[in-house]
């Protein structure tokens, strides 16, 4: 068998740090004494970073030698040949410019006997415990992730503005018109600061039965559909069945009452569309889940599962694109409420763990939540059920609703019977306080077109459609 260890490179570690003191904040962060194989050389090192706390600039084999021994490790002398193998630490002249090529060696290693010992773990766990295979499951895909990103992780803090000129530049070679990901709605992309971006979470709010699901699945439809990239659907309400049918209602844009019946086959272009769906949406990676009931731990391993089976990474470790829809956050079960905690709070940690995830994964995700009867559209005033502090992890947060009379009347009929307004935002310029994005939807086949902004329509868009009409020469 293998044996996953580098006595040379963890030697050459500990040289350079016995040499070069200072050099230890580079990779305090990055590895621990639990990273060397050897037991020797774990020790000095934990020694060595213990004394360094107190004394960054001093070393020498005295003074390890006697934190050791204030650590337990009373057989320092045997197991040094009497502190020579320190001195000889000393003597040994490495250029410390090798250091994190020897670190990422040492730290390397070290996953790879982290993850054998797991998988060993597991195997014996799943021959003598009751735990489901899901849950053993879940466990492999915790502690592996775990292992990843403590190699992946910052080797520090460093100056903010270095290496800014070589940042924009490398914006310049591959200029593109969002940072994030496209939501299908261009004007609403520049609200929220460039579309669904890495890492964060993007947040809308509705009442009951006003379009939440129906939005999620445009831009599902828009990123899996058009442009090839996959996307989760954690559903909420809906059995795949009834998302499937929508779905392919918004690709073919035939009814859903028409699809749903069967009547579709006795028209001829519905039969065509019908087909043409069928053979993009066989193509198209858009995944869904029914969770409704499940714990939060749950869906975040069925995301960690998605994202290593579907999605993958790039070659520097990061995931391809994707988007992951959760719809929609709500308190799924009384187990969730411990210790007489609120529904708010337990809406809190749930959307604690959505944040911290997409963080950790560098991932998008589009959440929907419901908003209060009195939800209003006024900045930093809008009621989200049960839970304004869902606000606070998101990056931007946005309201849709349907227009009521009034808005369809001074914008035009035309402009759109629904509206998307973005109430705040962490990167991009939001919405002014009377202004709001129009959409055209047509429930019938859950198909959603972007309008004018209300700031862009002047004179009203039915208007402007009976002025050109006007001018049109009269027919017999």
């Amino acid at each position: 068998m293998i044996e996953f260890k580098d006595e040379i490179a963890e030697r050459a570690v500990l040289s350079i740090i016995c040499n070069n003191p200072a050099k230890y904040l580079e990779i305090c962060d990055y590895i621990d004494a639990n990273d060397f194989n050897s037991l020797t050389h774990r020790i000095i090192f934990k020694s060595v970073a213990e004394l360094l706390k107190d004394n960054p600039d001093t070393l020498d084999t005295p003074l390890i030698r006697s934190v050791a021994q204030d650590l337990g490790y009373k057989d320092f002398d045997n197991i040094t040949s009497n502190g020579e193998y320190v001195d000889s630490l000393f003597y040994q002249k490495i250029t410390a410019k090798s250091l994190e090529k020897h670190t990422r060696r040492v730290k390397d290693l070290s996953v790879k006997r982290t993850i054998i010992a797991t998988l060993e773990d597991l195997s014996n766990e799943a021959l003598t415990t009751d735990k489901s295979s899901f849950e053993l499951i879940s466990d492999v895909e915790k502690r592996i992730q775990e292992a990843i990103l403590s190699v992946d992780q910052s080797d520090g803090v460093s100056m903010l503005g270095e290496g800014f000129f070589e940042y924009a530049n490398e914006m310049a070679d591959d200029p593109r018109e969002f940072i994030g990901l496209s939501t299908g709605l261009k004007r609403l992309d520049r609200a929220i600061g460039g579309g669904l971006r890495r890492g964060s979470v993007s947040l809308m709010g509705a009442r009951p039965k006003n379009f939440k699901s129906g939005f999620g699945l445009n831009v599902a439809r828009h990123l899996a559909v058009e442009k090839d990239i996959p996307v989760l659907i954690l559903d909420t309400e809906l059995q795949k069945d009834y998302q499937r049918l929508r779905l392919g209602a918004s690709v073919s844009e035939v009814p859903m009452d028409i699809i749903e019946n069967g009547s579709w086959r006795s028209n001829h272009h519905y039969i065509e569309a019908i087909k043409g769906a069928s053979n993009k949406l066989k193509k198209s990676p858009i995944f869904h889940i029914y969770i409704g009931g499940f714990p939060i731990e749950k869906s975040l391993s069925i995301m960690r599962y998605w994202l290593t089976k579907e999605v993958g990474r790039k070659e520097d470790g990061s995931f391809n694109d994707c988007l992951i829809i959760y719809d929609y956050i709500k308190m799924m079960n009384s187990k969730e409420v411990k210790h007489d905690m609120k529904e708010y709070q337990v809406l809190g940690f749930q959307m604690t763990a959505l944040h911290d995830f997409v963080t950790r994964h560098d991932v998008p995700m589009l959440l929907f939540c419901q908003l209060n009867r009195d939800g209003i559209e006024k900045e930093n005033d809008s009621v989200v059920a049960s839970a304004d502090r869902l606000v606070w992890f998101c990056s931007n947060f946005s309201i849709l609703k349907h227009k009521n009379t009034e808005e369809i009347e001074e914008d035009g009929l035309r402009a759109g019977n629904m509206k998307v307004k973005t109430v705040l935002t962490r990167y991009g310029q939001g919405m002014g306080d009377e202004d709001y994005l129009n959409l055209r939807v047509k429930k019938a086949c859950m198909r959603m077109e972007e309008g004018k902004l209300k700031s862009e329509i002047a004179p009203p868009e039915d208007i402007i459609d009976r002025e050109e009409a006007d001018k049109l020469p009269a027919t017999a």
